[in-house]
């Protein structure tokens, strides 16, 4: 008990802090690959016709994987000159036409059966790929929620050794 100034009694209610921590481990559920079509040629025309023959051979691995098409974001086509530099002249070798793709699937499966199909492809870098969780905020929710119960049934157990009981947390 504490007396106020003003005639009053407070009651001083004894107060525990505790924490608690939790460290779960999740499957991925996305898996984003990268992949480019590099060509190269003495022409223009038929550099740009053979990336769009090759860029088929992606879309038909996917669709034979049965991932939509809508999993696959092409970048824009590039195409650029490429020269060479022999006794002070330049000369134009011809030209280099790239187009970068991510494709993203939902099985890890999926993700290595698509880098396999195109691994062996000639003109096809397989650049990278990056597995994440689709819904990385349910995840730190169930998370937080675990860690919560057990911080609660912690401080369950500090009232109880106290013959208290776990006021309002």
């Amino acid at each position: 008990e504490i007396a106020a100034s003003n005639g009053t009694v407070a009651f001083e209610v004894p107060r525990i802090e505790v924490s608690a921590s939790e460290t779960k481990k999740f499957a991925a559920d996305k898996f984003e690959m990268g992949f480019s079509l590099e060509i190269r040629g003495k022409d223009k025309e038929s550099v740009s016709k053979r990336l769009a023959e090759r860029r088929s051979v992606i879309f038909e691995n996917v669709k034979s994987l049965e991932i939509p098409q809508s999993n696959v974001e092409q970048n824009s086509v590039e195409i650029h000159k490429e020269w060479s530099y022999r006794n002070s002249k330049r000369e134009l070798v011809g030209y280099v036409a790239t187009q970068s793709f991510v494709i993203t699937v939902n099985r890890k499966i999926d993700a290595a059966a698509l880098v396999q199909a195109l691994s062996s492809e000639p003109d096809v870098e397989i650049q990278r790929t990056s597995a994440q969780l689709k819904d990385v905020d349910a995840v730190q929710s169930t998370v937080i929620k675990a860690a919560g119960k057990k911080a609660t049934a912690k401080a369950n157990d500090y009232a109880e050794g106290v013959g208290a009981k776990l006021g309002r947390v």
